[in-house]
């Protein structure tokens, strides 16, 4: 309800693999899928890679992610949504996961 309220003037992504667009489109049904994607602005997607810590844990490994990655762009395509391909990058180097990591613990001031 709060992106709901503020959203104007705001670019909401899908978020990669830790995304719920990501996570729905592995285990939940199209219209789910859809439904979580109408808020977002442009839909991500990341290379299969970014996705190995799930590989055993779905049957066709690397081809199941591929065939999850190519049904998001699918639904974000009917829907009319951008599909932006990124990736990991924060990781590029070791040190700089230390620094996103501060970051993402740093408290969000508000205005």
């Amino acid at each position: 309800s709060v992106l709901e309220k503020y959203h104007e003037g705001i670019l909401v992504s899908s978020g990669g693999q830790e995304g719920l667009v990501f996570e729905y489109a592995v285990n939940r049904r199209v219209p789910e899928v859809e439904e979580e994607m109408k808020m977002c602005d442009y839909i991500e997607v990341q290379p299969t890679s970014a996705y190995m810590h799930l590989w055993d844990s779905l049957p066709g490994g690397e081809l199941d992610i591929q065939e999850v990655i190519k049904k998001i762009i699918r639904l974000a395509d009917s829907l009319g949504k951008p599909v932006v391909a990124t990736s990991a990058c924060h990781y590029l180097r070791p040190n700089l996961k230390q620094y996103r990591d501060i970051l993402i613990q740093s408290p969000i001031k508000t205005l």
